[in-house]
């Protein structure tokens, strides 16, 4: 496993690569509310490490509950161990757990079976539409949320025996 700074270093990569409407920053936490498409756009995060999570589950339903949105905690590393425990202790289950994994970008642009764009291209978004089965009524936050990256962004097309995959 990576040390806590190499995980933090990657979670803001990641909060900038996948923007949310709105986002509140408390304590540590980051509160990202993004209309209800995807889950990484509408979570709880830690952002410090180790935050206290005195308060947070509260907090945290309170503020989703007044924008009608579940709160759903991503339990990175940067958690404190005990945020996992008082979760299931309030009847939060696990489910859909994240694995990343680098690759010298190098290395990705160079195989055969993958183009990188530097902007979504209507055959991009199309494709990502028809492959997560993504519905007309979320293809505007899918919308926003691309249009919305600031930093410098690839958009990689994998194919498989010719399909997109």
């Amino acid at each position: 496993m990576a040390d806590l700074d190499t995980i933090q270093a990657f979670e803001e990569r990641s909060f900038n690569a996948w923007p949310t409407r709105r986002s509140l920053l408390a304590g540590g936490w980051l509160y990202r509310l993004g209309d209800g498409y995807t889950n990484r756009a509408n979570s709880i995060n830690a952002i410090a490490q180790r935050p206290s999570f005195e308060g947070v589950l509260q907090f945290a339903e309170a503020l989703y509950g007044e924008n009608r949105l579940p709160p759903v905690f991503r339990l990175s590393p940067l958690a404190p161990p005990q945020a996992d425990a008082a979760l299931e202790h309030a009847g939060y289950t696990a489910y859909s757990p994240t694995v990343v994994m680098t690759a010298p970008i190098a290395t990705v642009a160079a195989a055969p079976d993958i183009s990188i764009e530097t902007h979504p291209s209507e055959e991009w978004l199309a494709g990502f539409a028809r492959l997560t089965g993504l519905s007309e009524g979320n293809a505007a936050a899918h919308g926003f949320i691309v249009g919305a990256i600031l930093q410098q962004a690839a958009f990689a097309t994998v194919r498989h025996q010719g399909k997109e995959v």
